[in-house]
This record gives structure tokens, C-alpha cells and sequence, in this order.
């Protein structure tokens, strides 16, 4: 508790929350995914494995789609964004 009230402590819990938020706000919002829809412990398991997968395959797919200048101007902003 001592750890959790201090200024250290806060920051961290504020960004691994947030952390975590980007999936799952990904997940809810875009592909209206909202609950587990499997009940015992190897069954939920099992369904959030699979929406996991298909998350990244949809990422994948993204990127795929990209042309090749594209991911070459996309590289280049990291590496700005990098040295900023």
C-alpha cells in the first residue's frame, strides 16, 4: 500500500493502465466485442485466445495492405519521432 500511495507507485499504475486500455478499447469500440460469452475456466481461456489471434491477424492485415512507400514513410516518422 505504501508503494501504491507514492508518486512512483501512482505513475506506474497510471500507465499500465492505460497500457492496457489501447487493446481492449480497440477491441470494444471497433470490433463490438463487449464480453466473454463462454462460461468455466478453460473455456475463457480458450475464447480469449482466439480473440487475441484474430486481433493481431487483423493487424497484420493492415499492415500487409500497406504499400511499399508507405511503410517506408511510415519508418522514417518513427525514426523523427524516435529522435525527438
Amino acid at each position: 500500500r505504501e508503494n501504491m500511495s507514492s508518486d512512483a507507485g501512482h505513475e506506474i499504475m497510471v500507465s499500465r493502465s492505460i497500457q492496457t486500455e489501447g487493446t481492449f478499447g480497440d477491441l470494444k469500440e471497433n470490433y463490438r466485442y463487449s464480453r466473454l460469452r463462454r462460461r468455466g475456466l478453460e473455456n475463457v481461456k480458450f475464447e480469449v485466445l482466439i480473440v487475441a489471434m484474430g486481433h493481431n491477424i487483423r493487424k497484420l492485415n493492415n499492415i500487409n495492405r500497406m504499400s511499399c512507400p508507405e511503410l517506408e514513410r511510415y519508418g522514417k516518422l518513427k525514426e523523427q519521432k524516435s529522435e525527438i
